[in-house]
């Protein structure tokens, strides 16, 4: 079951950094880095064989073909993605990753290319049909993910008894 809030995203490859390398550093490197919350199916996970997985791995890959670079992922908790691309550890950064006002603040993204609502989903027989009825429950969270701030700002709202936030 899934109850809907109206708030709509849209997320998209953060690859800050990589639009400003077109303009030159990237005809220096031959590798690209790429920070992914790995464990956020289908966009980024690892297969049964452990190998890094998902469109958003797909994606980054063919970028880092149509610019003749190799490209290396490196898994790291999406709360870290934004600091990560700011300090050079990684030159680009998926994970879903909603873009809004504040992050634009301190990094670039590509086009958006997938239009997304929130959602909460919970068990069939746990009795929510609505957020309404999450009055006394726990929602669990991404920290730092837009649905952080959404029950951050919502918590009173719909009497969520407490948030958890967790690393992926």
């Amino acid at each position: 079951m899934s109850a809907k809030y109206t708030r709509r995203n849209t997320f998209a490859a953060t690859f800050a950094a990589l639009l400003a390398m077109l303009a030159g550093a990237t005809a220096f490197a031959a590798d690209m880095k790429v920070g992914a919350n790995v464990g956020n199916v289908p966009w980024e996970f690892q297969d049964e064989k452990g190998e890094i997985v998902g469109f958003e791995i797909d994606l980054a890959k063919e970028v880092g073909k149509r610019l003749n670079m190799n490209v290396s992922f490196v898994n790291i908790p999406f709360n870290g993605l934004f600091a990560a691309v700011q300090s050079g550890q990684v030159d680009a950064a998926v994970s879903s990753i909603t873009i809004t006002k504040k992050r634009l603040e301190s990094v670039s993204f590509a086009q958006a290319y997938y239009d997304s609502d929130q959602s909460l989903a919970v068990r069939a027989n746990s009795g929510v049909k609505n957020l309404e009825s999450m009055a006394g429950k726990v929602a669990a969270v991404d920290t730092g993910s837009t649905g952080d701030m959404w029950s951050t700002q919502n918590q009173q709202k719909y009497k969520f008894s407490d948030i958890r936030r967790y690393g992926g």
